[in-house]
């Protein structure tokens, strides 16, 4: 997922309440899955077995639960629980809006 425009790291940290090891200055641009990161993005592991895949990927900003090596350039986001702060992230940019209606109002029908 792309954000609307990109977004200071340190702001980022603020909001899931992380601390920042590494480039500080730097802006995000997205946030995606290990398999989807492009530079720019954030991406969270919270497991040991998957640390070094995350932080050798593309991906420019990693959400982890422990300080660890990475490359120069790069920063770490270190929280407890990851996923919760990938959770945060999304709900943030892309927050759930449910259905009210069957059909919505921009559907369009084909032939």
């Amino acid at each position: 997922m792309k954000f609307p425009a990109p977004v200071a790291i340190e702001w980022i940290a603020n909001l899931i309440g992380a601390t920042v090891i590494g480039n500080k200055v730097a802006m995000a641009t997205g946030i995606n899955e290990i398999h989807k990161v492009e530079p720019g993005d954030l991406v969270f592991v919270d497991h040991p077995k998957y640390y070094d895949k995350c932080i050798q990927s593309a991906a420019d900003f990693i959400i982890i639960n422990k300080e660890t090596s990475f490359p120069e350039g790069k920063a770490l986001l270190v929280v407890e629980q990851p996923f919760e702060a990938y959770l945060k992230i999304v709900r943030h940019f892309r927050p759930f809006i449910p259905a009210t209606k069957l059909v919505s109002d921009t559907a369009q029908i084909g032939e």
